[in-house]
C-alpha cells in the first residue's frame, strides 16, 4: 500500500526490491498521491495484478501497456484528470469493476464495454457525460 505518500512517480527502487515476487503481487494501491502518469513498465512488471487503486491522482490517461493486465478484476481511477474513457480497459477480458467517478469523461465506449464478459459495474458518477450517450 503506497497510498497517501505524495508520490509524483512510481519509486524505481520498488521494481528492484519486488522483482523476485512481482508476478505474485495481486493488489497495489497508489491512491491519493500526485501521479501524473505511470510508465508502461509498471503494467508489464506487475502483470499479475487483480486489483489496482489509482484513485485521487492527476492521471490524464493510461499507457497502452495497461491493456496487458490480463488478470485485472478491479480498477479504481476515481478523482483523476481523465477526459476520455481509458480504451485500454476495454481490452481486459477479466475486468469486473471499473470506477471512474469524478473525472472529466465525456463519452462512453458502450459497444466495447458490452463485449466484456465479466464486467458487472462501471461507476461514471460526476463526469461530463454527453446526454446523447
Amino acid at each position: 500500500d503506497l497510498s497517501n505518500c505524495a508520490l509524483t512517480s512510481f519509486p524505481t527502487g520498488l521494481y528492484i526490491s519486488t522483482g523476485p515476487v512481482a508476478d505474485k503481487i495481486t493488489s497495489i494501491s497508489l491512491a491519493n498521491n500526485e501521479l501524473k502518469s505511470l510508465a508502461g513498465k509498471f503494467f508489464i512488471f506487475y502483470k499479475g495484478l487483480e486489483e489496482l487503486d489509482l484513485a485521487g491522482n492527476l492521471l490524464e490517461k493510461l499507457p497502452f501497456e495497461a491493456s496487458l493486465l490480463c488478470n485485472l478484476k478491479i480498477i479504481n481511477l476515481a478523482r483523476n484528470k481523465l477526459d476520455a474513457f481509458p480504451e485500454e480497459l476495454t481490452e481486459i477480458q477479466s475486468i469486473q469493476n471499473i470506477n471512474l467517478e469524478g473525472n472529466q469523461i465525456k463519452d462512453i465506449p458502450t459497444e466495447a464495454l458490452n463485449k466484456l464478459p465479466c464486467l458487472s459495474s462501471v461507476n461514471l458518477k460526476d463526469n461530463l457525460i454527453n446526454k446523447d450517450n
